[in-house]
């Protein structure tokens, strides 16, 4: 806790004998008071390490699938974040294996259910601005996460009879849509209630807070490497003596419903200690109610005698509207930022790609590492170790050294800019690498041939090129669907029944490149390095722009991108498979042309870039004194800000 003591009602010689102590002046009634700070902790080190590490068991979760007292919130977003990545990168791999999805298809399962991930932090800051509060939503969510893993747990029991089948496929279903509803609760709210433990009129607080959100980031990395080594692992090959492969996903998705409840209860141990702010009212009801009144119900009316007025200027009850200016300031100030939201739905785009696109690349690359085979998602670890390696760098060396010597602008919008770059390059090496491991791709081959079967891409079941496992499949007479071998069919106007395996045709066998999947790294690490650039700055950009009462709802917004990013996946492959002749993300990426679909990728991106740039040059930063004179004006709206140019 921080001793605060003033000058003004105690002597000089009182004051002497406290030692290594920080003085800070702040305003009170029109007088000046002089404060000493005494052996202030540091909130970093502190109150927010166990916000992090609560994330970093979230996130575990999710990719894998996806101290002192005041380190309880640090912890809770390592937690927190880290649940979600154990689900995230094992699910394409599931829905293959499981239920039989072909390339393009998990794709789209996968991206859909990972936008409404990021689609319900809408409900998350609702939820904390209205009723509950930030520490309170995220407990109530963090329960919700528990039971969906404990249902995602139950619906990975292996079974080999349809029915039992069919009703793991809903629990499964439930369980993730679960996970996605409760993942929301936490995003929006948990990143926002660490900063809030930094007292921004204390310099050391100041300077922590700048370092915060790159830790943040740090730690939720760090996470998703355990995720992408040690879980992918386990989801692909099991454990022995723990049921083996069959059971692979059932011990694997253990993990992180033991990572999440470890991680709640740490949360919950520091409940007396956090800095709480209570709920004002929800943002999105204020900031849709301002924007209906001045677009709708006010449509005719004009406001007189103002200069440079804007249209929402309308819903002022300076001007006759029904809200305070403060309030209605307060959205003007958030929608200058949609530019900016709408410009990272591309760039989400592109980084779903290392769970789609790119898992669908290494299942068809050389797996071997000496003697031994890596998962395919674990090669993921390359972007997080990238980012784990240079986040402190940027932060203690990079970016100081660079604002020293002025030699490139970086400034929150140039980082973020810059991080598309290095997305938009990634797309370029991914593609090259493509054409690479086409050119390195044995000659394909069906069931018949020995050396295709060997070399059977590990994310596809030999089974299902078996034609003569078609032919017993065709003789049972229940014809069970869930046994039928996917990729073979009876040949037209060929009877089974007279000619046997003959009228049986199987596609060819998804053959692994000699091209090695660590020829994937540069792309990797090419994506973590604009992560650090775009992703950690967003949540340093959108977080000081923002009215401390839109906090949330800005947090939610930049949450929301990202849903949108995943779902353009899907007509993106919609686009790229509309040619049933020529698709270009086939079940067998050597009958395709992925590396065009790299090259739409980068179209879209450079767009995104020249019009970033665009929007940039306008745009003026906000400082904390104006954003807090925003967040204390009166109702007539006397404000340090200029809003004419909104």
């Amino acid at each position: 806790m921080s001793n605060y003591y003033s000058k003004e009602n105690e002597d000089s010689d009182t004051i002497s004998l406290v030692k290594d102590k920080e003085k800070s002046t702040r305003e009170c009634d029109g007088e000046t008071i002089n404060f000493i700070e005494i052996n202030r902790p540091s909130i970093l080190r502190g109150i927010t390490s166990y916000i992090i590490v609560t994330e970093f068991c979230e996130r575990l979760s999710y990719y894998g699938f996806a101290g002192r007292w005041d380190n309880i919130i640090y912890n809770n977003i390592l937690c927190a974040f880290n649940t979600y990545f154990f689900i995230y990168h094992s699910l394409v791999l599931f829905l293959q294996r499981q239920f039989n999805q072909t390339n393009a298809e998990a794709d789209v399962t996968f991206s859909l259910w990972s936008g409404f991930c990021y689609l319900t932090p809408l409900i998350g800051g609702y939820f904390a601005d209205k009723q509950y509060g930030r520490y309170y939503t995220i407990v109530f969510f963090s329960v919700i996460y528990v039971i969906g893993l404990f249902l995602t747990v139950i619906s990975a029991q292996p079974s080999d009879s349809t029915s039992n089948k069919n009703n793991l496929s809903i629990i499964f279903y439930i369980a993730i849509y679960i996970i996605a509803l409760a993942t929301g609760g936490i995003k929006p709210n948990v990143s926002s209630l660490g900063a809030d433990q930094f007292d921004m009129e204390i310099e050391q607080d100041k300077k922590e807070k700048e370092s915060f959100f790159n830790y943040f980031y740090w730690s939720v990395n760090l996470g998703a490497l355990l995720a992408y080594t040690i879980v992918t692992y386990i989801c692909q090959y099991g454990i022995v003596g723990l049921g083996g492969e069959k059971y692979s996903f059932v011990v694997g998705y253990s993990i992180p419903l033991i990572a999440m409840f470890l991680g709640l209860l740490v949360f919950v141990s520091g409940n007396k200690r956090y800095k709480k702010h209570h709920p004002n009212g929800s943002a999105i009801d204020t900031t849709l109610s301002i924007i209906y009144e001045a677009v709708w119900l006010k449509r005719g009316s004009t406001v007189n005698n103002k200069n440079n007025c804007k249209i929402l200027d309308k819903a002022k009850l300076s001007n006759g509207g029904s809200y305070t200016d403060h309030d209605v300031n307060n959205v003007m100030l958030v929608l200058r930022l949609l530019p900016f939201l709408a410009a990272f739905i591309p760039y989400w785009g592109v980084y779903s790609q290392m769970s789609t696109a790119f898992q669908n690349q290494a299942c068809q690359m050389d797996l071997s590492y000496g003697n031994t085979q890596i998962p395919v998602a674990s090669i993921n670890a390359a972007d997080t170790i990238i980012i784990l390696v240079l986040v402190p760098i940027f932060d203690q060396y990079l970016y100081p050294y660079l604002k020293q010597k002025n030699i490139i602008k970086i400034d929150m919008l140039s980082k973020i800019n810059y991080g598309f770059i290095f997305a938009t390059v990634s797309m370029i090496a991914a593609s090259i690498i493509e054409v690479y491991r086409k050119r390195y791709s044995p000659a394909q081959g069906n069931y018949y041939d020995i050396n295709a079967r060997n070399n059977i891409s590990p994310c596809r079941d030999i089974y299902d090129y078996n034609p003569y496992e078609y032919l017993q499949w065709y003789n049972n007479t229940d014809h069970n669907v869930d046994n039928k071998p996917l990729n073979c069919y009876q040949i037209n106007g060929c009877s089974i029944n007279s000619e046997g395996i003959q009228c049986i045709q199987c596609d060819n066998i998804p053959q692994m490149s000699t091209l090695s999947v660590f020829w994937q790294i540069p792309q990797f690490c090419l994506i973590g390095i604009s992560e650090i650039l775009a992703s950690v700055t967003s949540l340093e950009f959108f977080y000081s722009q923002a009215p401390v009462t839109m906090i949330s709802i800005v947090q939610a917004f930049n949450l929301v991108t990202t849903a949108f990013g995943s779902w353009l996946v899907i007509p993106l492959i919609l686009l790229a498979n509309c040619n049933p002749n020529n698709p270009w993300v086939p079940v067998n990426l050597d009958d395709g042309s992925l590396e065009l679909y790299f090259i739409l990728l980068i179209i879209i991106m450079v767009f995104t870039i020249f019009c970033f740039m665009k929007i940039s040059k306008k745009y003026e930063y906000i400082n904390n004194n104006e954003l807090n004179t925003a967040d204390n004006t009166n109702t007539e709206g006397e404000i340090n800000i200029e809003l004419s140019k909104l």
